[in-house]
């Protein structure tokens, strides 16, 4: 029997148990709990705002919505979009980022904790970011098998501005749920090859399956893994884990993904890895069976690849899916692209400046005095570049090959910006792993100094440890200040004067009235303004894109011959918005078939010069100004005038004789023998606009600045200064 003694020691063990030997004991714990939390509160600052981000989390929105109003089921072809034809399921992207969402919705709201779905969508992106600084940790843990290093990781995770840009509050993207599974795909992957263990490897096939059913983004697993083991090889590092890791890993999570996407994707990012499976088993066998010397086996790897290269190119020759397959390996390598995606600012290649962008500390200095050199010396951009050079040296010294993998991991990341700015997401992970690992080794290889090793203690405190602790404590800070400050300046770019616009669809137009506009803001039509859209952000018809690329750039005159286009897009109102006559630049290159590219020039006011019977009214755009002259009553009595200005000298004095207003186009004449420019400028409650003379006489000049003067069939139905709708109603009689 169990005696109050006996019991009253046992009570005594589990309170010290509890007490501060715990909390020593996981310090390391406690401080990854801190730094989740941290992530996860500024991460959701955004939230404030109550809306979504940007345009893409707006389609997403809309999906989950649908799915919880239909049992789960997304629309078999979704005519929100691309409106008549709509979108057919097997289009819809990768669907687990649309189901997991609304599981996890589900799932709060099972066990109590119910909210709008809106606000859950605000703030599930900020939840997944929390959880991918967590799941970083333990990938650096199992890579460095050092805590501190572990910590580092994971508080850059948690701070890196090129991560958070995608996981913060109202970014209800793909990226959110893709960045979690990927991590986790990868610490099962780290994790089966160390223990070689084949259940670790189903797990990381499973994380694989949802990863890359979640984000395109997530192709770069079926690259980066492979190739760890494909380089060690060559290096003659080979292993039998890699046996183990790659069979229980990538057949299944390619599969799977195949089942979900019907097998219609299937290219050189699924063959790589299955390439490196069958040199793997080659390599075994023929080491098991004694099918090549032993001294002859390192050769195997690079033999067996440069046939493979030969037979892949010769193959190419004969076979249509094969030549695709070389084709899209060429663009990557030479980031090459289409017109349409040539004119999509988050598609194109990115650049070392895009990557110091994003993983710098600079945005700190708002709060935080942080001079130069240190702003370098504390970004992770930095930290990830010194710490390959630590890493490679710790590979030569001590040969530990795991670090190969991390660095890897950067280095094809790097190349992936280069290929697409958006996926500057991919690189954060990695940069936050090569920059933990670096400090853990410069904390580590001072404390192993002969000095800190003699001495105990408070003894250990001198000049140069408090240097060193005073440098990473700013280095923290720093990092942490940005963090906030990057999340605190972000915010939803739908404003007032597009809800107001967004309202007068809903409220003011018949269901199923489709909205004509360039693609960008399609995602918006559908889920605020609750009518389908023509295009739409996701690029899907690149045919729509140019033919409505071309409607705009043709001459109004031209009319009568799109009437059949906009009858058989069934087209009930265009919108034009504030954004376009930036945008005219990539809707002429595209309608050019990328022969030419058109831009209007915008300048903004600076200056008002009375003079005796007029008021010379400056408007500048860089080096270039304007000068318009205004009579007592507001309107224009005389040509403008465009000059150069270097300082306060202005230069190549040319007279723009063209005005394009809502009654047509107004023409000055300009003085006797003086030089003249081509093309008009029009007055908006945004800026003033030169047009160019290409775009002039266009449908798209016609409706953003002339109320749609000369065009028939449209009537212009709202208008908020900065947006305009028309009414379309075909003569069908014309």
């Amino acid at each position: 029997m169990l005696q109050f003694k006996d019991f009253s020691e046992r009570l005594s063990n589990v309170r010290k148990s509890l007490g501060p030997e715990l909390i020593i004991k996981y310090w390391w714990l406690w401080a990854l709990i801190l730094i989740t939390i941290f992530a996860l509160w500024t991460r959701s600052i955004p939230a404030k705002y109550g809306e979504l981000q940007a345009l893409d989390p707006f389609y997403a929105y809309r999906m989950d919505v649908y799915m919880l109003e239909h049992n789960l089921l997304l629309p078999e072809r979704d005519h929100m979009r691309y409106w008549p034809d709509g979108v057919p399921l097997g289009q819809y992207g990768q669907i687990m980022s649309f189901y997991t969402p609304v599981i996890f919705y589900l799932v709060l709201s099972f066990v109590g904790i119910s909210m709008p779905f809106l606000n859950f969508a605000i703030l599930y992106p900020a939840i997944m970011g929390a959880l991918s600084v967590f799941i970083i940790f333990w990938i650096a843990k199992e890579l460095f098998k050092d805590n501190k290093a572990a910590l580092f990781s994971a508080m850059f995770m948690a701070t890196i501005p090129a991560y958070i840009s995608r996981t913060s509050a109202g970014f209800f993207d793909k990226e959110a749920t893709g960045g979690p599974f990927i991590l986790l795909a990868i610490y099962f992957f780290i994790r089966s090859y160390n223990k070689n263990s084949w259940k670790w490897g189903l797990l990381g096939s499973l994380g694989l399956a949802m990863s890359l059913n979640s984000w395109g983004g997530s192709s770069l697993l079926l690259f980066i893994l492979p190739a760890f083991f494909f380089v060690k090889m060559l290096l003659n590092q080979y292993s039998d884990r890699m046996l183990v890791t790659s069979l229980s890993f990538f057949p299944l999570g390619i599969l799977i993904t195949q089942i979900i996407g019907g097998f219609s994707n299937v290219g050189v990012k699924e063959l790589f890895p299955m390439f490196v499976i069958v040199l793997i088993t080659a390599r075994f066998a023929a080491e098991k069976f004694n099918l090549v010397k032993k001294d002859q086996l390192r050769y195997l790897p690079l033999g067996m690849t440069i046939l493979l290269i030969v037979a892949f190119l010769i193959g190419s020759m004969f076979s249509d899916y094969l030549w695709k397959q070389l084709s899209s390996l060429i663009n990557m390598v030479n980031l090459g692209r289409g017109v349409i995606a040539q004119t999509v600012a988050e598609q194109m290649p990115g650049n070392w400046n895009s990557i110091v962008g994003r993983f710098t500390v600079s945005f700190s200095r708002s709060i935080i005095p942080l001079p130069e050199p240190f702003t370098t010396l504390f970004s992770p951009w930095f930290l990830m570049i010194a710490g390959i050079f630590v890493a490679a040296f710790n590979i030569y010294s001590k040969g530990n090959w795991m670090l190969l993998f991390p660095i890897l991991w950067l280095l094809m990341s790097v190349q992936t910006v280069f290929y697409m700015i958006r996926l500057v997401i991919l690189l954060a992970p990695p940069a936050a792993l090569m920059s933990g690992f670096l400090l853990a080794e410069v904390i580590n290889r001072f404390s192993r100094t002969s000095y800190m090793q003699k001495k105990e203690g408070i003894n250990k405190i001198n000049v140069v440890s408090v240097i060193v602790l005073v440098m990473i404590s700013f280095l923290i800070v720093s990092n942490l200040a940005t963090a906030y400050v990057f999340n605190s300046s972000i915010g939803p770019s739908f404003n007032q004067y597009w809800r107001e616009s967004m309202d007068f669809l809903s409220e003011k137009t018949p269901v199923n009235a489709s909205v004509l506009s360039w693609w960008d803001f399609g995602y918006w039509f559908q889920t605020r303004g609750n009518r389908p859209s023509t295009a739409d952000g996701g690029n899907i018809n690149g045919t729509v894109d140019v033919q409505i690329a071309e409607w705009f750039t043709s001459d109004p005159q031209n009319w009568n011959d799109y009437r059949w286009w906009l009858r058989g897009k069934d087209v009930s109102y265009i919108l034009m918005d504030y954004t376009l006559p930036g945008k005219y630049g990539a809707i002429s290159k595209i309608a050019s078939n990328g022969k030419s590219v058109i831009g209007m020039l915008q300048f903004s006011q600076t200056g008002v010069f009375p003079q005796t019977n007029k008021t010379i009214v400056e408007f500048k755009a860089g080096q270039y100004t304007i000068w318009i002259p205004v009579g007592s009553d507001g309107n224009i009595v005389g040509s403008p005038q465009f000059m150069i200005s270097r300082g306060e000298q202005y230069m190549g004095r040319t007279y723009i004789n063209d005005i394009c207003t809502t009654n047509g186009i107004i023409r000055f004449e300009s003085p006797e023998n003086a030089d003249t420019m081509p093309g008009c400028i029009t007055m908006t409650a945004y800026g003033l606009f030169f047009v160019p003379v290409e775009a002039e006489f266009t449908i798209f000049t016609s409706l953003m600045f002339m109320d749609g003067y000369g065009i028939p069939d449209v009537e212009k139905v709202f208008d908020n200064s900065l947006i305009k709708i028309y009414k379309l109603e075909i003569n069908e009689s014309a």
